[in-house]
């Protein structure tokens, strides 16, 4: 499982003083949902004040060199949601260079600015919930150095499903993990006791919303799912549902769903959970585009795989 990681990185190189003019968000931020990402070069960062992507807060460093048409990101990734904002404050030279500033997400494209005086200042907000990472594009002829800082305002709504996270957040199946014996690949993360048997376990709501399936399917599992309000949906597989969830209730943040149980993997007790932007009908084609990597969204929780 690939977990987020800081990269920390002492810099001599001075910041640019703050400068007075910003942008206009509401006429110049734009979104490109057809970005091609596979050439994107990882960018190291330096902390000033106690940033990691557990915190999901702070003031973080960039001096980056971008060559020509290539795109620089982050490495570490946070959730965002609608409303929370990453503020810019950059320059970079050649000043007279194009670059597109913003940030990146799977499921809604690249939220950018364009800048091309040399100077960035600019407070980004985000319009859809997702998994996010800084990305700056220089879309120029020439190579250019961008040196400044990036602040993330974030945090998760998110609470966990276990209320043990230490001996409950151990996976059997992390998330996009490919397998062979369906040819396909596993958009959700497995959940397994670690020092003690998870079977029984009371399985709580993660966000507030309403149940939009709650049925056993034709392969004998089942399946509860429901909407949240910012528009994602989580799906909790393989449980006993508890006997007060039906179709169409409102469940609260923190409200039981059910148990762990076997329901369609006999003796092999687990938590399937996964968190999707593509509906709750079972059988909807799942991919890197339409799903959230559901340890992003519980930035205080240690998961660890099993060997």
């Amino acid at each position: 499982m690939l977990l987020a990681m800081t990269l920390i990185v002492t810099y001599a190189t001075a910041l640019p003083a703050t400068h007075a003019t910003e942008y206009s968000e509401a006429e110049t931020w734009s979104i490109e949902t057809d970005v091609d990402i596979s050439g994107d070069i990882i960018g190291e960062v330096s902390t000033l004040d106690g940033y990691s992507v557990n915190a999901t807060a702070g003031e973080t460093q960039i001096v980056w060199t971008i060559p020509s048409g290539s795109a620089m990101v982050v490495e570490d990734k946070v959730f965002m949601s609608e409303g929370d904002t990453v503020i810019f404050n950059l320059s970079y030279t050649l000043a007279s260079a194009s670059i597109r500033v913003g940030v990146y997400s799977a499921t809604s494209g690249y939220q950018y600015m364009t800048a091309s005086n040399g100077l960035f200042v600019a407070t980004l907000t985000i319009e859809e919930p997702g998994v996010k990472y800084i990305r700056i594009l220089n879309t120029s002829s020439s190579e250019v150095q961008v040196i400044g800082t990036y602040t993330i305002n974030a945090t998760s709504p998110f609470t966990y499903m276990f209320t043990d996270t230490e001996n409950d957040a151990c996976l059997s199946s992390v998330y996009g993990e490919y397998r062979s014996g369906t040819d396909k690949y596993h958009y959700a993360i497995d959940i397994i006791g670690s020092k003690t048997a998870i079977k029984g376990r009371s399985v709580y709501n993660t966000l507030a919303g309403t149940v939009k399936y709650c049925e056993l399917f034709s392969d004998g599992i089942t399946c509860v799912a429901v909407l949240h309000e910012n528009g994602l949906t989580s799906r909790y597989l393989h449980m006993d549902i508890s006997s007060n969830i039906y179709l169409g209730k409102y469940v609260a943040t923190g409200e039981q769903v059910g148990t762990v149980s076997d329901k369609g993997s006999p003796n092999a007790f687990h938590l399937h959970y996964d968190l999707n932007t593509a509906g709750y009908v079972y059988g909807t084609y799942f991919s890197t585009s339409n799903t959230i990597d559901p340890t992003y969204v519980f930035p205080n929780v240690q998961f660890t795989v099993s060997q």
